[in-house]
């Protein structure tokens, strides 16, 4: 399956049975969206929620394939046997956990091959050369590198849901308003931080994207 047809996923979905009656429920269940389309593109992980299968085992399925990579093993673990309250508070410490975890030597294939080289170089601030050689293990990537390719990961991932490959390259060369006219790569230029105010808007921008999880 291709990044062109996370864009008909909600369509595949099986209706909703049965509705978040909280706020974080609510907030879980778009966490869950997010984390479906991160494990799709990072682990590789095909769209879970098909027919016959609840919400409660979609969460299950996804938390348990970031846990196999050593991120929220215990929020993962709370999964079993909880009500929705617990579910919800699983989630969004499985997220939290996410945030915080890059992978590296993951996120280096998959974002080249989404974005390319050109674009990532920009987005990660480093030079091609270094690229290469943190892509092949030849050299280790430095925390801050790794952190800005995490978050460029994350962002990607939430675009993943309605863009196809070509569409999440754009977005981030299209200038926004939101932005005060900067496109998302102006920001994500140079010597930045995950943290900084300016990037959480690009953040934002993209997590607005992604839709509650049908349940």
């Amino acid at each position: 399956m291709t990044l062109l047809k996370l864009a008909q996923r909600d369509s595949d979905m099986t209706p909703i049975s049965e509705q978040p009656t909280s706020r974080s429920e609510v907030e879980a269940a778009q966490l869950t969206a997010r984390l479906s389309n991160l494990a799709f593109i990072l682990l590789d992980m095909p769209p879970n929620v098909t027919e016959g299968i609840d919400r409660t085992t979609a969460v299950r399925n996804i938390l348990r394939a970031f846990a196999q990579e050593g991120i929220a093993r215990e929020a993962s673990a709370a999964t079993e046997h909880a009500n929705p309250s617990e579910l919800a508070l699983a989630i969004t410490k499985a997220w939290e956990a996410v945030e915080h975890s890059p992978l590296p030597d993951r996120e280096w294939p998959k974002m080249t091959r989404l974005l390319g080289d050109d674009l990532l170089e920009i987005l990660v601030g480093t030079s091609s050369s270094s690229l290469y050689r943190y892509r092949s293990g030849d050299r280790h990537t430095p925390d801050h590198i790794a952190e800005r390719l995490h978050a460029v990961t994350l962002i990607a991932a939430d675009l993943a849901g309605s863009y196809n490959g070509f569409g999440i390259r754009r977005w981030f060369t299209r200038p926004r308003a939101q932005l005060d006219g900067s496109s998302p790569a102006d920001v994500l230029k140079g010597d930045w931080d995950p943290d900084d105010e300016s990037v959480e808007r690009v953040k934002q921008l993209a997590a607005a994207l992604t839709g509650p999880m049908a349940t």
